[in-house]
């Protein structure tokens, strides 16, 4: 199953590499738009796969160890998933279209780092209690 989805990745790349740019920016966009949707779906089905493997549940990666969803994993998972998609899909087209690398606000990657902190400081706490 793994290998399914790293294969339905590599098609989405060889999806995104083959949109040339064309002079209709709006004919771009759609494109990428849909390149983004497809990355999406492969990205959700590898956390679908993730949580499989680890509790045994479709939603298994959002599920802590007491058995209970928890919102700081939640918001994790919704923030990576969202800045990792938008950035494959613009920085493989920037490379097959020879554009530079792109760039993403700093602000971005505090607001990563601060969900992240979240996600292991609320596990501490939880231990912590226990």
């Amino acid at each position: 199953m793994t290998i399914l989805l790293i294969v339905a990745l590599m098609r989405c790349v060889i999806l995104i590499i083959y949109q040339r740019p064309r002079s209709d920016a709006r004919e771009v966009q759609a494109n990428l738009r849909g390149s983004w949707i497809a990355v999406t779906v492969v990205l959700t089905a590898f956390c679908i796969r993730a949580g499989l493997l680890v509790n045994g549940r479709a939603a298994g990666i959002l599920i802590d160890d007491r058995n209970w969803m928890s919102l700081s994993r939640l918001q994790w998972v919704a923030w990576f998933s969202v800045l990792l998609r938008g950035y494959f899909t613009e920085a493989i087209w920037n490379a097959a279209n020879s554009r530079t690398f792109p760039y993403m606000q700093a602000d971005l990657w505090v607001l990563l780092g601060i969900t992240g902190a979240t996600a292991v400081s609320s596990n501490l706490i939880v231990d912590n209690k226990k």
